[in-house]
């Protein structure tokens, strides 16, 4: 499950999953991933790291 919140900058969004704190949390270890529009749903639909699609 994922989540793109606006930021406010053109398309940009910000990526999101719902992690196992049962709360929606930033991908990865460095803090929020930014992307636009496009590449989010790329990012989304390819899930290199295993966490959108169980």
């Amino acid at each position: 499950m994922a989540r793109f919140r606006p930021t406010g900058a053109g398309d940009a969004v910000e990526v999101k999953w719902w992690s196992h704190r049962e709360r929606w949390d930033d991908v990865g270890d460095f803090g929020p991933m930014v992307l636009p529009l496009a590449q989010a749903l790329t990012y989304l639909a390819e899930d290199l790291m295993g966490c959108f699609w169980h």
